[in-house]
């Protein structure tokens, strides 16, 4: 069997979560909450995580149907965008510290190259191509888990993703989750 470092991300998190046991058996829809702003936007939290970040719902449509383990929403727009927001218990699945998770984020980040990183303490954000499309994640530590945005979106509307980013990756939070 290959090592877990041969396969990408999402298919490593998913063999850890579970063997880990952390996989909730109740359906993800009753995790979100949604509650509508201005100009479009929406707050969603994710009640299992307590992921919560704001959503331009006027550029994405929701993905369905939703995770059955509850770790979030994907979300696609009319150019071809994708956005996930999601949050799991990897950090202590995956390494001891979540300094150690930033790094093994950096290393398996299956981008061109990085063009824009910057850390702290508890989170780290990273972004660059990958063929013709930019990549942006955010990740970080809070309420006993990592949360995270993802968005990958076409170069050629960089301008109005910029504006998009900023606005999710400042909102990005999280409050204590429903257990």
């Amino acid at each position: 069997m290959k090592p877990l470092s041969h396969y990408p991300i999402p298919f490593c998190i998913a063999v850890l979560m579970l063997a880990a046991g952390s996989v909730a058996k109740s359906p993800a829809l009753a995790d979100d909450t949604w509650a509508p702003l201005s100009k479009g936007w929406e707050g969603y939290t994710n009640e299992r995580f307590g992921t919560a970040v704001e959503i331009p719902r006027y550029l994405f449509k929701l993905v369905e149907p939703p995770p059955t383990n509850g770790d979030g929403r994907e979300f696609k727009s009319a150019d071809g965008a994708r956005l996930w927001i999601s949050a799991s218990y990897a950090p202590s699945v995956v390494t001891d510290t979540f300094q150690e998770y930033k790094e093994w984020v950096l290393e398996h980040a299956e981008l061109d190259r990085v063009t824009y990183k910057a850390e702290g303490k508890n989170w780290l954000v990273l972004s660059g191509p990958k063929g013709s499309t930019v990549v942006y994640r955010k990740v970080f530590e809070g309420c006993g888990a990592a949360h995270e945005v993802h968005i990958e979106y076409p170069a050629q509307r960089k301008a109005l993703y910029d504006q998009v980013i900023a606005r999710l990756s400042k909102s990005l939070g999280c409050a204590m989750p429903k257990r």
